[in-house]
């Protein structure tokens, strides 16, 4: 029998049979209060592993702490927004800016203004610290593996380029390129792209578009912010907003989308030879190209700012997109040319609470992975609890929501998210999700579909519709057992 209708069965089953189908499947019988809804959920994603050869993952695996294996003398680095920190472990714990503190993480909420794990902000959980310990890349001073604030800084250097950088510019150097400059600005692109958002902006790269961004009618977009809960969040509202209210019609867009994007569009362009040479005359291809270069590998660093408020003389937001005036006149260091205009096409979608740029394809508009700290919670938690609950302790829903400070049916609408499918949990551990999947969504779902690619299509994951072959085993059998079908959904919704 095809996997598709076997599960497309397993709403039928007896709980008798499913008790079966899940000792079959996890080698030990279920829980005897596990409702009937979780058991096809648990059962149809188990089914699905083992077609596609997928190892069960295993509960109750014991966590490797990487900061306690850290040892005294060790360097955390990490550039944020624009400006460059540099952590030192001692034996008390962990020294920045001439005060010592308990734990990494207290530093990463200072210099945010907003709560951050301290290895993940530090790179120390992740492929980077293991790849580097097997390779031997061991830090200058302290001899532990070098963690991924240490390399992006090093990536960053446009010295293997044979060039040298001063306050913002970029400049020729005087040695000789150990590194061809494709594969430096490809490194820089990945670097950019997986950049994380961030709610908090320090005072240096703050209203980047500040006095530039505006509507289609040429009325001025204000940068403001609100502050919730302790967090900072940052947008560009339009004028009419801030003064009438919400009954007025304008924009209210979040500043790190509308920022990144124009960052990207602007880079992408600097970066495109035979289209800068095609926009001016023969003379001055040689001074655009120089200079462009110059200026993309300036924005890499912390002159990023600066050099765009140069560049970009405006940024019009309407309806159907962005458009992104760039002055060709500052670029060839000569008056009396005409910008040039760069079209994107965005919308304004609710993701949750918040408001996001979403390009054409659903994607977000600042393009790079964000991993969204709340939808990874609810995964993580989902899976926590279901193997506690399950093959753990042998507590119930009640025992565990007292354990947790949480009451049993927030607990029982989170479980289904312990199911959702490989490459689901995946993208949204990179962050990698659609704009419009927030936590508030996911778990507010009425019901998650057993069948992997019903999940897919769903939660807007690209994904292959299901074959006319395929479909035409299933529909058949539906519509011979319309009645059972519907008792079988009444059951799952009780």
């Amino acid at each position: 029998m095809d996997l598709r209708e076997e599960i497309a069965k397993l709403p039928f089953c007896s709980r008798d049979e499913l008790a079966e189908l899940w000792k079959e499947l996890f080698d030990v019988g279920p829980p005897g209060w596990i409702g009937r809804k979780i058991m096809l959920l648990a059962i149809a994603h188990r089914m699905q592993e083992r077609a596609r050869g997928i190892e069960r993952r295993r509960p109750g695996k014991a966590r490797h702490s990487t900061v306690a294996a850290v040892r005294p003398g060790t360097k955390f680095i990490r550039e944020w927004r624009g400006e460059l920190h540099v952590v030192m472990a001692t034996d008390e714990g962990f020294m920045w800016q001439g005060k010592c503190y308990k734990s990494l993480s207290v530093i990463a909420r200072t210099i945010t203004g907003m709560r951050w794990s301290g290895p993940i902000f530090f790179g120390l959980k992740g492929k980077t610290l293991v790849e580097a310990e097997k390779r031997g890349i061991m830090g200058k001073t302290s001899g532990d593996p070098m963690c991924i604030g240490a390399f992006r800084f090093l990536l960053r250097n446009p010295i293997y380029i044979g060039k040298i950088r001063h306050k913002e510019l970029v400049h020729p150097g005087q040695h000789e390129a150990i590194l061809d400059e494709d594969v430096f600005r490809r490194v820089q692109a990945i670097l950019d792209s997986h950049r994380r958002r961030t709610g908090s902006l320090s005072d240096k790269s703050r209203n980047m578009l500040v006095s530039m961004i505006e509507d289609e009618d040429g009325r001025p977009i204000t940068p403001t912010h609100t502050v919730k809960n302790g967090k900072r969040y940052h947008y560009y509202v339009s004028n009419a907003l801030l003064k009438y209210g919400g009954k007025s019609k304008g924009w209210r867009i979040p500043a790190h989308d509308i920022e990144t994007l124009v960052v990207q569009e602007v880079r992408r362009l600097l970066w495109q030879p035979a289209k800068l040479s095609s926009m001016v005359l023969p003379p001055l291809v040689p001074t655009v190209l120089e200079r462009a270069k110059q200026v993309a590998e300036g924005m890499a660093g912390a002159g990023q700012n600066i050099l765009l408020r140069r560049l970009v003389k405006k940024v019009v937001v309407e309806e159907t997109g962005v458009r992104i005036h760039v002055s060709l006149s500052w670029l060839c260091e000569t008056e009396d040319l005409p910008d040039h205009v760069l079209s994107v096409e965005v919308k304004l979608r609710r993701c949750g609470r918040d408001m996001r740029l979403v390009l054409s394809d659903g994607m977000p508009a600042h393009g790079g992975a964000e991993p969204d700290p709340a939808l990874i919670k609810v995964v993580e938690r989902a899976e926590g609890w279901f193997d506690s609950i399950a093959f753990g302790d042998g507590k119930t829903v009640a025992d565990l929501a007292r354990r947790e400070g949480v009451s049993p049916a927030y607990i029982k609408r989170l479980l289904p998210m312990a199911f959702l499918a490989p490459d689901i949990r995946a993208a949204i551990m990179e962050g990698k999700q659609p704009a419009e999947l927030s936590a508030q969504r996911l778990t507010r779902l009425p019901s998650l579909p057993l069948a992997w690619e019903e999940q897919r299509r769903l939660l807007g994951f690209a994904g292959s519709p299901s074959s006319p072959s395929q479909l035409s085993t299933i529909k058949p059998w539906l519509a011979e057992n319309s009645d059972q079908f519907a008792s079988a959904l009444k059951m799952l919704r009780m």
